[in-house]
């Protein structure tokens, strides 16, 4: 019964729960990585616009009245800056590797920063229209701390409660005006979730703000006001849970090599978490496969063979499985195979170049004979390690299933983590269609 042997593996229960606390560990680390290179990322992109934005604004116009010279010499100077402003790129898939790259972007943002304050407060100190009155000033520094205040883990009604004024309608209208502003970057939202109060609330507050009769609904405004930021507290709730959602649905799209999609195309909470089961079922199945092909690797080279060589393939259909190539001796080796189904299949083979020779072929059906006697050990040992081979179709010693592999390099003592490598998502797997 030794021809090639077809095997059902399964992980021991232990096992198998070892390995999905791991995942979800790797995965946990993995968003939280990717969740810091991308804000550092973003932060790099809001300060390109910050700039572009100060290089159209007041200051930058009265200059170009005034010193003409001056005012294009800063403005190369800041275009140049800007052009900097691009994220160090991730050199692999680790959460290592995405937490270098934040660093990396973040020093390059606070350097950058730092070279563009000195321009820009340069200018502005000479450039006294940019000063408001200090009510304003005061008014709107009272509302950032107000929304500074309201945090996505707090009750609903926490903090909105301060909202009020000392009786200045001026004050009142600053106010209304600055929230205003601040609700109008939500406007042109395409968030399905976003309630529709939100959307509006930046002209409605703008209304109320220039209204002749403020002082005499001040009330009904403030009231309003708070059911608006309300609101707007229990959508970032959501909105943190959904990004939280996304975030992982991302590291998962890392690990088993799939095209993410962008959060917009997600419609509801429940798309987005059918998407993650969908991931992580086919992230467990490659991540089981590489463990039980990794542990296949350990026994076979603490039974005494010798690791030649090992390739990841993958079908037409797009499905998974690893090759890998073991020498017993100078004449024999293995061939394991493995996929995500959870199949394995071992097969002897006599090592050499060219065609089979009768006597290579009747030597080969002797091969047979000697690897259905140590294939026991190898299922034992594989046991001893919390994989389980189960007997599908060992097939009898055979010489139809005489084979000769060419080995064109001499055995190394080891070879590449294949899980850390998936994880790592170094391109090292070789992959064809059948």
């Amino acid at each position: 019964m030794s021809g090639p042997k077809l095997s059902e593996a399964e992980l021991a229960a232990q096992r198998q729960a070892e390995l999905e606390r791991q995942r979800q560990e790797e995965l946990r680390r993995l968003a939280a990585a990717q969740r810091k290179y991308n804000d550092e990322k973003a932060a790099l992109q809001e300060m390109a616009a910050s700039l572009d934005a100060w290089l159209n604004g007041e200051t930058m116009k009265s200059l170009q009245a005034s010193q003409p010279h001056t005012a294009e010499s800063v403005r190369k100077q800041l275009a140049g800056l800007i052009d900097q402003m691009t994220a160090v790129q991730v050199a692999g898939n680790s959460p290592e590797a995405y937490l270098e790259a934040a660093q990396m972007t973040a020093a390059r943002g606070e350097k950058l920063f730092q070279e563009c304050s000195v321009l820009i407060q340069n200018e502005d100190r000479r450039h006294n229209a940019r000063c408001r009155q200090q009510k304003a000033v005061q008014s709107s520094h009272q509302l950032d701390l107000l929304l500074a205040g309201i945090r996505a883990d707090q009750p609903v009604n926490a903090i909105v409660d301060s909202f009020e004024f000392d009786g200045d309608i001026q004050q009142l209208r600053s106010q209304l005006q600055w929230l205003a502003r601040y609700f109008k970057r939500w406007e042109s939202c395409p968030e399905p979730d976003l309630p529709d109060a939100l959307k509006k609330a930046s002209r409605e507050l703008g209304q109320y703000a220039r209204a002749a009769d403020l002082k005499s609904r001040s009330d009904a405004v403030k009231d309003r006001v708070e059911a608006l930021l309300n609101q707007q507290q229990e959508y970032r709730r959501l909105l943190t849970r959904k990004t939280s959602l996304y975030d992982q649905y991302l590291a998962l799209c890392s690990v088993t090599g799939s095209a993410p999609k962008p959060s917009d195309q997600f419609h509801c909470e429940a798309d987005l978490k059918k998407e993650i089961d969908t991931l992580q079922e086919e992230y467990r199945r490659k991540d089981e496969m590489d463990f039980i092909a990794d542990t296949i690797n350990a026994v076979m080279l603490e039974l005494g063979y010798t690791f030649v060589s090992s390739s990841a393939l993958r079908r037409k259909d797009g499905t998974e499985y690893d090759y890998s190539l073991y020498q017993a001796d100078e004449h024999a080796g293995v061939r394991v195979y493995t996929d995500e189904s959870g199949a394995v299949m071992m097969q002897v083979t006599s090592l050499g170049d060219g065609a089979m020779s009768q006597s290579e072929i009747d030597d080969n059906y002797q091969l047979q004979l000697d690897f259905c006697a140590s294939h026991p050990d190898i299922v034992n040992a594989l046991a001893q390690k919390g994989v389980i081979l189960k007997k599908r179709n060992y097939a009898p010693p055979d010489k139809k299933y005489a084979s000769k592999q060419a080995v064109s390099h001499q055995g190394k003592k080891d070879k590449a983590d294949r899980r850390r490598r998936r994880r790592d998502g170094q391109t090292m797997r070789k992959m064809r269609n059948d």
